[in-house]
């Protein structure tokens, strides 16, 4: 097949888009580089979203773990009718974001930041039954894709994984793992890829 695609816009950064594997430890993302990141999930005018939902039933809620600007160990949650961050916690001194994931990952080791993805079963299930667990993982890989996308137009180093710790992980955001559970993660750094 011929390479007709014009060059630029979303195909340039599907170009550039790449799971980061090594990535220099620059420190975390700033506000403006978290906020251009969340603003891939906000809620539009008319209340749509950037991406798509089984019945528009949104599920899937957003953590930012970690670093960002001023915060090196804080736990928020995204609103996206705000776009802002409600903060949740902040994590012991002696947390790392590496004990998140299992087994605790090098690359996760350096990334000051963690963006976590999780499912809060009921607004689905009521409408889908037991097939609202596979919409939702879908609704969280688009949700994920958009914050890959970004991360590559703002030169972000960033790295998707599902291997987490749940226990921990629940502890950390305060959810039970039962009617919220956490189903994907993607890891940032404000380095770019190497």
């Amino acid at each position: 097949m011929p390479d007709t695609a014009p060059d630029g816009g979303i195909l340039d950064l599907l170009r550039r888009r790449a799971s980061c594997k090594q990535c220099r430890l620059n420190g975390a993302p700033t506000l403006e580089q978290a906020a251009a990141l969340l603003s891939t999930l906000r809620i539009r005018q008319g209340a749509t979203r950037p991406y798509p939902s089984g019945g528009s039933r949104y599920p899937v809620e957003t953590y930012l773990v970690g670093g960002v600007a001023d915060y090196a160990r804080d736990i928020f949650h995204y609103d996206p009718a705000a776009h802002a961050l409600e903060h949740i916690a902040t994590a012991r001194e002696d947390f790392e974001i590496a004990t998140l994931f299992h087994p605790p990952l090098g690359y996760a080791g350096i990334a000051p930041t963690v963006l976590i993805f999780s499912s809060v079963w009921k607004r689905i299930a009521c409408k889908y039954g037991d097939f609202g667990y596979v919409l939702a993982l879908l609704e969280a890989g688009h949700m994920a894709q958009n914050i890959l996308l970004m991360a590559a137009a703002l030169d972000l180093g960033a790295r998707p994984m599902a291997g987490f710790t749940d226990d921990v992980v629940n502890e950390l955001l305060q959810i039970d793992g039962v009617d919220e559970q956490a189903l994907y993660a993607v890891a940032l750094s404000s380095a770019a890829p190497v």
